[in-house]
């Protein structure tokens, strides 16, 4: 009897072992994308001010705002590449990794995934830009295209969609694939959630200057797609989800995404209370209080900084777990 109590207890910690291995390789793994982060925005800042700003003339505080802006303009670009020569490493540097090739792309399964949940974050985002519009918080300015600009303008929306499409097709592998599939192994989904959901902002305020509504926003996202995975999603569904989202926000209506301004193929503009003459109004009892409409709406930070928008995601995710029929969340670990 005594002989039997050892070794259920060498079982245990044996199991443990095992455990903190594999934590430690999770916590691994998410250092490593960090660091490659930090180290690629480095480098694009280095480059910035090698090739834009060396040969500049003016002042040091014009040179100093010059690198400023072109970094601001940049940050999606070098999020999206970064992203993309991120996994490529893991996958060339395979033994040594577990990332290969054929874990990235499975046609069909990224057919039967991607689409519908590009389709469902295109609408979501059409439905919140109408939303404000209807309610008088954002304003339709018309189309950017100019003639004399055409081919300039084109060129950076191709690019700038690329690079959305990359930098969220690259996370979702990395947080939804890789990392929560670890996790929910060691935890229970709830907890697993929320720590890939923590990692996910942590990543994304390290890619961006972003604020706490902003954050809290992704919070919910990676939230509801990570539901969406363990529903048996594939990752395909939520990096469509969050693509049709972004793209429809930033490149169509041309509104601020992650603290990037971009003037998109449509005009949508926060109204800060101008009159159509462009004077402030006087007397404030005649609008909505401002600071409810900067938290209402998010004002110039854009949707994603929005109480509304937050909204829209925590019925979305109380919706998903009131649907499923099995306990999502709570259920007891197997080992």
């Amino acid at each position: 009897m005594f002989s039997v109590l050892i070794e259920k207890k060498y079982d245990q910690f044996e199991l443990s072992s095992l455990d903190l291995k594999k934590i430690v390789k999770i916590l691994t793994f998410w250092l490593a994308l960090e660091g490659w982060t930090l180290l690629f925005q480095g480098l694009g800042l280095a480059l910035i001010t090698y090739f834009f700003v060396g040969t500049h003339p003016a002042g040091e505080q014009s040179k100093l705002q010059l690198i400023s802006d072109l970094l601001k303009a940049s940050e999606l670009t070098l999020a999206g590449l970064g992203m993309v020569l991120f996994l490529l490493l893991n996958v060339f540097l395979y033994p040594l990794t577990t990332i290969q090739k054929k874990d990235l792309v499975e046609s069909k399964t990224f057919e039967a995934a991607f689409i519908p949940g590009f389709r469902r974050g295109a609408v979501l985002a059409l439905g919140i830009t109408l939303a404000f519009i209807l309610s008088g918080y954002y304003r339709y300015l018309g189309v950017y295209f100019q003639i004399s600009e055409l081919l300039e303008t084109v060129v950076d929306l191709f690019f700038r969609t690329i690079f959305i499409v990359l930098m969220v097709y690259c996370e979702e592998f990395i947080f939804r694939r890789k990392l929560l599939t670890e996790l929910k192994k060691l935890t229970s989904p709830f907890f697993a959630i929320v720590i890939v959901s923590a990692l996910y902002c942590i990543h994304k305020n390290i890619q961006f200057e972003l604020g706490w509504m902003h954050t809290l926003t992704l919070f919910l996202l990676s939230f509801l797609v990570s539901l969406y995975h363990l529903q048996g999603r594939p990752f395909f569904f939520g990096a469509g989800y969050i693509t049709g989202l972004f793209l429809v926000l930033h490149p169509l209506f041309g509104l601020p995404l992650l603290g990037c301004d971009f003037s998109g193929v449509i005009l949508m503009k926060y109204d800060s209370g101008l009159t159509d003459n462009g004077a402030i109004l006087q007397n404030f009892t005649q609008q909505t209080d401002s600071r409810t409409s900067l938290f209402i709406t998010g004002g110039i930070g854009g949707p994603l900084s929005s109480f509304a928008f937050q909204t829209v995601l925590t019925v979305q995710t109380l919706f998903v777990l009131l649907s499923k029929k099995k306990k999502l969340l709570f259920k007891s670990l197997s080992r």
